[in-house]
């Protein structure tokens, strides 16, 4: 509690307490209304004289009891709570924020979203590669289905096919030509059947098998899976 003193008024020696802060400050009287430093020299007793009386209708004045509940006010000032709300609010978010368990599975470093296990590569949900550090991009494809697998390779059959009909060609040339020039000893047929004919028809044969059987190799084996369709 603050120190307190008594506050005497120098003109009517009218007394009341206050707290010592109030020292060297002005303050008005209740009783008489006179202004009067606190703390200032001795009170005095005032010299007897005629008596004045008052009239009813004049208001005493209120001032020094302004004063007085001001006083009163400063002097037992009420605690603060701050502290004890701040303490409260304190506790009040431990237990909001507090810690209730932790979540141990693996989660991706670009969409923090689940993966598989601990061991995967690649998030399925956003295509991050955990190693490369790179994201794969995400495509939403058609599903393939076996008509489209079979229209894909179809042209390496066909080009199989083609390689055989012209290996059955280059056959045929060299076993059924020269009998068939042979049989009709004609100058016209022998023409188209000479030697000559052989040997250009094969070479032009082999050209055409050799780009087919590559095209062939190339769609059935390494190429053998249609490419994706992707949604627009």
């Amino acid at each position: 509690m603050p120190a307190t003193m008594i506050i005497t008024c120098p003109k009517c020696s009218k007394q009341s307490k206050g707290p010592a802060e109030l020292t060297g400050k002005k303050l008005r009287c209740k009783a008489c209304g006179s202004v009067f430093a606190v703390g200032g020299p001795a009170p005095t007793k005032p010299k007897p004289g005629p008596t004045v009386k008052r009239s009813a209708e004049e208001p005493p004045v209120a001032a020094l009891a302004e004063e007085e509940t001001v006083v009163a006010e400063q002097a037992e000032p009420e605690e603060p709570t701050v502290v004890a709300l701040a303490d409260e609010e304190e506790q009040q978010t431990e237990s909001s924020y507090g810690i209730v368990g932790l979540d141990t599975a693996p989660r991706c470093a670009y969409c923090a979203m689940e993966m598989e296990s601990h061991d995967a590569v690649v998030c399925l949900h956003c295509g991050y590669n955990t190693q490369t550090r790179q994201r794969i991009e995400v495509k939403k494809t058609f599903e393939t289905t076996s008509g489209d697998r079979f229209m894909w390779l179809l042209p390496g059959i066909l080009s199989a096919l083609t390689t055989l009909f012209l290996l059955t060609c280059i056959v045929l040339f060299w076993a059924w030509f020269p009998t068939l020039a042979e049989e009709l000893k004609d100058e016209w047929t022998s023409f188209f059947f000479g030697l000559w004919a052989r040997i250009w028809g094969s070479v032009i044969a082999l050209f055409l098998g050799y780009l087919s059987t590559r095209f062939a190799i190339r769609r059935l084996i390494f190429e053998n899976t249609p490419p994706e369709i992707i949604k627009r």
